[in-house]
């Protein structure tokens, strides 16, 4: 692998990495909206391809959303 091949892959790796972290905001902030929209969390789960308490304990805690009664 050249000095360049190198400097390429790295770049690609740190351009990888920022889109997964745009994506992982960008589905915060999807969720939030969901959530001052009325979702329920087995709604918000079915479309993250997770059960509706799992996905629960993943956002809530990023959202500060208290559990629901």
């Amino acid at each position: 692998m050249t000095a360049t091949d190198k400097t390429t892959a790295l770049e690609q790796l740190a351009a990888a990495h920022q889109a997964e972290q745009d994506a992982a905001r960008a589905t915060i902030a999807a969720v939030a909206q969901a959530v001052n929209a009325g979702a329920t969390w087995a709604e918000i789960g079915e479309q993250v391809d997770q059960a509706g308490p799992n996905a629960h304990r993943k956002y809530a805690k990023l959202l500060r959303v208290e559990p629901a009664a």
